[in-house]
């Protein structure tokens, strides 16, 4: 019986935290994946782990501290990290969506005088 109770608690945490880990927005697919397995394959101790380190939160504060610092360091890098105006006069029209594309994820746009060269396979680069 006592097993039997134990084996339940287990399950109902491990399908708890499976459906936070699914619904996390943040998390890559492989973190889901290792959380996961590591709440499957450890039994209670998984459980225990993702509850202590798998659930980060900062909170508020902090997150508002840290965009305003990202704020500041992109006002005062302005120069470092380019123009998106001269994107159409400085990049071929054929790779202006990929640049697009980059700096919408990492805030860095064209800066004149960079080049680089594509090349053919990996034994060349």
């Amino acid at each position: 019986m006592e097993l039997n109770l134990i084996v339940l608690l287990h399950t109902l945490l491990v399908v708890a935290f499976t459906l936070r880990i699914l619904l996390r927005d943040e998390l890559s697919p492989t973190s889901r994946l290792a959380w996961f397995i590591v709440i499957t394959i450890v039994p209670v101790a998984g459980s225990l782990i993702y509850f202590l380190f798998g659930e980060i939160d900062l909170g508020k504060s902090a997150n508002l501290r840290t965009k305003e610092i990202f704020d500041e360091i992109r006002v005062q890098a302005r120069s470092a990290l380019g123009n998106a105006d001269t994107l159409d006069s400085d990049v071929d029209q054929q790779y202006q969506a990929a640049f697009r594309y980059a700096a919408s994820i990492n805030g860095f746009n064209v800066v004149a005088g960079n080049s680089a060269e594509l090349m053919s396979d990996a034994r060349t680069a």
